[in-house]
């Protein structure tokens, strides 16, 4: 566990928006060096090796947090392009929590996700659909977060769990190992009361994945709006989706 609050950075990642000066302001010690096995940013135990050939300091993350930061115009371009990196970083993450459940890895994706990307062709339905396959396939947290700041916050938030070793309480979402007929079906088996043609209801009427979208003009403003929603069931679902 963490004595002081020290975040990596990794030494390719580049600095936008005053980042370090964000960590610094909330008392973070910022150090740059090559994060292994991966990652952009990373807190806990972790060892700090110097490579005397290429004159680099590497950062091996034996314990704790580490982080992928992604524009939300990176990610899609990731997909589109057909570029292997996302897939690459997601299975090295993957192979690494695996090893040792004290290891925890995030993708921070920074921006609006519910705008089209023209240049991509991608709207939300496939950025939806891109984020679930990276959560099914890799078993990482992903997050969705509006600005700099967000973000910043979101990893002191996730630096202060660690710090309290609150990991091993926290309630994940119990996805079950069963084929579903959409993303949205998978999404809502997790959620607690959530089942047979109350899971039918939602999706009849809205777009299910990181939040909630309208499918219809006439669709109900409000989840509690739908027919055999109740307060209890709306509640279970407002702690897993934004809606």
């Amino acid at each position: 566990m963490s004595e002081d609050r020290t975040i990596v950075i990794d030494s390719q990642e580049k600095l936008v928006g005053g980042i370090i000066r964000k960590f610094s302001d909330l008392g973070y010690i910022i150090v740059r060096a090559a994060i292994k096995p991966t990652g952009d940013y990373a807190f806990g135990d972790i060892t700090y090796v110097l490579d005397d050939k290429r004159g680099t300091n590497n950062a091996f993350v034996n314990k704790g947090i580490i982080v992928e930061r992604k524009t939300v115009e990176d990610f899609d371009g990731s997909f589109v392009n057909g570029n292997p990196h996302m897939s690459d970083q997601s299975q090295r993450l993957r192979e690494w929590m695996q090893e040792d459940a004290d290891r925890h890895g995030y993708l921070l994706i920074i921006g609006d996700e519910t705008k089209t990307n023209h240049h991509a062709n991608v709207d939300i339905k496939g950025r939806v659909g891109m984020i679930g396959s990276i959560m099914a396939s890799y078993l990482l947290n992903t997050t969705v977060v509006k600005n700099e700041l967000s973000f910043v916050l979101l990893l002191h938030k996730l630096f202060r769990k660690y710090e309290k070793d609150e990991f091993g309480k926290a309630r994940k979402m119990d996805f079950k190992p069963t084929s579903y007929g959409s993303f949205g079906e998978y999404v809502l088996s997790g959620i607690s009361g959530v089942r047979g043609t109350r899971a039918e209801a939602i999706l009849e009427e809205f777009d299910v994945g990181i939040k909630l979208v309208r499918k219809h003009a006439s669709s109900p403003l409000y989840i509690d709006n739908i027919k055999g929603i109740g307060k209890k069931t709306a509640k279970a679902l407002r702690k897993e989706i934004d809606c």
